[in-house]
């Protein structure tokens, strides 16, 4: 898809003076479109770029349930190409569902207070909920957490006013906090994606994440867990002992002695073991019953 002179204008000047950026919008609107490309001028002008994605159930950087940290080391297609550095499981796909605002209030500040030295820092924020309050929240906090020195906020072309229906739109304002207000609108043709498309994302998020994984067996007499236990096969997220996640994992089985739980390799010792509240689909669940890799027991801090 072309890229709008409008993105193109707004990205330029961006690089030119870089800092913290906060990419609002809709679904479909083309925020990850945009935030790739942004990423890509940052990394070819030599600039430390990393991209925060705030989308916990099309998430690119790190796995459905989770807010992501990565750093661009290389010019990407996709958003996804970005490896995880830091990750917050939020533990649930849905932002509207009553533990992700809670958890996203959480990760936001979590993932911000870290210094990843960046030049360029974008945060690709949820897309617009119904829920107004939760809304405002997340907006107020966003600003106050990131101090944003540019905010995007990308519409549709249908919300573009009727006097520049047949242009692409752009608007600019200084806010009163300092920051520049960048108004875009999305390119021609930003379709969006159907349930199934939403859920193969998903599925292949999670088969890229957990790609060359270990088995991992938990003493059921272990007390690390935070949340209970009322199904298999479903996302936890693992913690260390300074409360940073090390990695986010599936528990897909189990015997009398030991649940079975599938990850990256792990290279701290788990504190605790944070569960997640829905079943993954039964293509995650086969992938990780799958694999011939012997079952190690978890290294934990107890």
């Amino acid at each position: 898809m072309e890229i709008p002179k409008t993105w193109q204008k707004v990205c330029a000047e961006i690089v030119a003076s870089p800092g913290n950026v906060l990419v609002l919008g809709r679904g479909s609107v083309g925020k990850t479109f945009f935030t790739t490309y942004l990423a890509n001028q940052g990394y070819k002008a030599k600039l430390k770029t990393g991209v925060l994605d705030m989308d916990i159930g099309q998430s690119n950087i790190g796995p459905p349930t989770t807010m992501g940290v990565g750093i661009v080391e290389r010019e990407i297609k996709e958003l996804y190409e970005i490896a995880p550095k830091e990750i917050y499981f939020v533990g649930v796909i849905s932002p509207s569902h009553p533990v992700a605002q809670r958890n996203i209030f959480l990760g936001l500040k979590k993932l911000l207070s870290k210094d990843f030295g960046l030049d360029l820092f974008i945060i690709e924020s949820i897309s617009y909920l119904r829920d107004k309050n939760f809304m405002n929240l997340l907006l107020s906090l966003e600003m106050e957490v990131i101090s944003p020195k540019y905010v995007i906020i990308i519409i549709k072309p249908t919300d573009v006013p009727d006097n520049q229906k047949d242009e692409e739109y752009l608007s600019e304002k200084k806010m009163e906090s300092g920051c520049k207000l960048f108004t875009i609108s999305a390119p021609k043709g930003m379709k969006a994606k159907s349930p199934n498309k939403r859920k193969k994302f998903r599925i292949e998020s999670w088969l890229r994440y957990l790609k060359g994984g270990k088995r991992y067996l938990i003493d059921k007499s272990w007390d690390i867990w935070e949340g209970e236990i009322t199904q298999l096969n479903i996302p936890c997220g693992l913690l260390d002992k300074n409360n940073d996640y090390i990695a986010c994992g599936v528990l897909y089985g189990g015997d009398e002695d030991y649940y079975y739980l599938f990850a990256p390799p792990l290279e701290r010792e788990v504190k605790k073991i944070v569960v997640g509240t829905k079943e993954l689909e039964k293509d995650i669940i086969e992938f990780c019953k799958m694999t011939d890799a012997p079952f190690e027991e978890l290294k934990v801090l107890i």
